[in-house]
């Protein structure tokens, strides 16, 4: 219908919001996913506050005190703050 509209060929419409479509994913790609596994974190209850976990990567070995939409914060063993991206 907005290609109708606006004169613009379909063919060419269409192509162009392809186009359009695969940039903005690419420079919105990890918002994206840190979105998409916040959601699945807390639609399958992978974790909670108040469990106990080990985190290597981060440096995180300890319990959960937090979790909001892209970050999960566990107070480690030695009392510090990690921060891990959902």
């Amino acid at each position: 219908a907005i290609a109708i509209i606006t004169g613009i060929p379909f063919l060419k419409f269409l192509t162009g919001l392809g186009a359009i479509s695969a940039v903005i994913i690419l420079v919105f790609k990890d918002t994206i996913l840190g979105f998409v596994a916040s959601i699945q974190v807390s639609i399958n209850d992978m974790v909670r506050i108040g469990d106990w976990v080990t985190f290597e990567k981060f440096g995180a070995d300890g319990d959960v005190i937090e979790i909001t939409l892209a970050t999960v914060k566990v107070q480690n063993f030695d009392k510090t703050i990690t921060t891990i991206p959902t």
